[in-house]
């Protein structure tokens, strides 16, 4: 038989010796040295018990460079300290804290909980120092009529309660003043306007004077929807006894009549309260 010329195990020619003539027993000892030679250069490294099994062994397979080293470059599970920058999946959750939570950190440029500090609260925070609510609009409950605590004011509130409740509005009260009886307010006239009335006829307007020209008897027809505290003033200039001043609607002294000025010589000022008419204050 030939002897093989060995190195390592795998040079080793599994059906030598063939155990048949030409074999010689005299090269036994040959073919134990090839085997011991073949281990000793294949298992060079290894200089005492190999206590992994068969299996623990074939974990190696694949490997394809120094494991240690590929250990070393990983991180532990537990506690690891991760250094230079660290990319995670867009949907990367840390235990309870979910992908959509860490998104919104995106854009965060300083520590939040110092920014969170340096905001008020929604309910109940005092605020100190100067606040610039320009082009803002700032919007405040109404409160109720009559508070007199330090709580904001809204337009509403101020609208209602500046004079008093009963206060009417602008409309229809220019050239007035603010009249009060002690306990409510009201729009009063300073003067009456003098108008003068060339003809036979004329619709009176709260707050003027109608000076009565014409020389034939003219009819003078009060407010038909006058508010409490309308004045009308009438001068018969043309001195005539036959000059009328119209109800339209409303009682003139308690009377359900038009009234005839047939004292011409003295002006008249007839002022109108709710309940009760026309009535004269000079």
């Amino acid at each position: 038989m030939g002897l093989e010329t060995v190195t390592y195990i795998s040079d080793l020619n599994p059906l030598w010796p063939l155990g048949t003539l030409p074999d010689r027993k005299s090269e036994g000892d040959n073919h134990l040295r090839n085997i011991k030679s073949s281990l000793l250069n294949t298992f060079s490294a290894i200089t005492g018990a190999v206590t992994a099994t068969h299996v623990e062994i074939n974990y190696l397979s694949g490997v394809t460079s120094n494991v240690q080293v590929q250990l070393n470059a990983k991180a532990p599970t537990a506690s690891p300290t991760f250094t230079g920058t660290v990319v995670l999946p867009a949907a990367t959750s840390i235990g309870t804290v979910t992908a959509a939570e860490i998104l919104a950190l995106s854009g965060v440029s300083s520590a939040i909980q110092t920014q969170l500090n340096g905001k008020g609260a929604i309910a109940g925070q005092t605020w100190t120092g100067a606040h610039n609510f320009t082009g803002a609009t700032v919007t405040v409950p109404t409160a109720t009529a009559g508070d007199a605590t330090n709580n904001a004011a809204s337009t509403a509130f101020v609208a209602s309660t500046a004079f008093a409740a009963a206060l009417p509005g602008q409309t229809g009260n220019a050239g007035k003043f603010v009249y009060t009886d002690g306990s409510a307010a009201s729009w009063r006239f300073p003067y009456l306007k003098p108008v003068s009335v060339t003809g036979t006829s004329q619709t009176a307007v709260a707050g003027n004077a109608y000076r009565l020209q014409n020389v034939a008897a003219t009819t003078l027809t009060l407010p038909a929807s006058p508010s409490d505290g309308d004045v009308v003033g009438v001068y018969a200039v043309n001195l005539l006894q036959t000059n009328v001043i119209a109800r339209n609607g409303q009682s003139i002294c308690g009377l359900a009549e038009d009234m005839t000025i047939d004292t011409p010589y003295f002006p008249i000022v007839l002022e109108f309260r709710t309940g009760y008419g026309w009535g004269f204050v000079a």
